[in-house]
C-alpha cells in the first residue's frame, strides 16, 4: 500500500500523557552478561535487549559452562530478564592452546568485543576470555 501524497499533521490541544518502554542496548546488555559471568552470584539483568547479538553471548556463556537463564520481559517484547550465575572470575569450561574452545559468535561484533586483537577464528581459551577482559577494563 502506498502513503498518500499528503500527510497532514495536525498540531496537539493539549500535552501528551503517555509511559513508554524503551528497548535496551546490545552493547549494554553484552558488557553486563559479561561481567555478570566474572561476578560472584547472581545477577539479575532486567531490561536486556534479546537481539541475535546478546543470544549469541548468552550461548557463548553457557558454552563456557556458565548457567544463563532467560525469561520474557512483560514490559517490552524485544527486552528479556536474564540471571547470570558468575563464579567469581572462574570460567567452568574451556580449551587450551593445543584444544581451544570454539565458541559461534556469528557476526555479532559485540559478542567478539571484549577479545581485541585476539586470533579472528572465532575460537578463544578461557584463559584468553579473563585475559581480554583484563585488556579491555572489565577486570582489574
Amino acid at each position: 500500500m502506498p502513503l498518500p501524497d499528503l500527510i497532514e499533521i495536525v498540531p496537539l490541544e493539549k500535552p501528551v500523557l503517555a509511559e513508554i518502554t524503551v528497548p535496551g542496548s546490545k552493547s549494554i546488555t553484552n558488557r553486563a552478561l559479561i561481567l555478570a559471568a566474572l561476578a560472584e552470584g547472581e545477577t539479575t539483568l532486567r531490561g536486556a535487549l534479546w537481539s541475535e547479538d546478546t543470544q549469541v553471548m548468552v550461548e557463548g556463556l553457557r558454552a563456557l559452562g556458565f548457567e544463563v537463564e532467560v525469561a520474557e520481559d512483560p514490559q517490552e517484547f524485544c527486552n528479556r530478564t536474564i540471571i547470570v550465575r558468575g563464579l567469581g572470575g572462574k570460567i567452568p569450561r574451556g580449551g587450551t592452546l593445543e584444544a581451544p574452545l570454539e565458541i559461534f559468535v556469528g557476526n555479532a561484533g559485540t559478542a567478539d568485543l571484549p577479545c581485541p586483537g585476539r586470533e579472528a577464528d572465532a575460537s578463544t581459551t578461557a584463559g584468553g576470555l579473563v585475559q581480554c577482559a583484563s585488556r579491555t577494563g572489565l577486570l582489574h
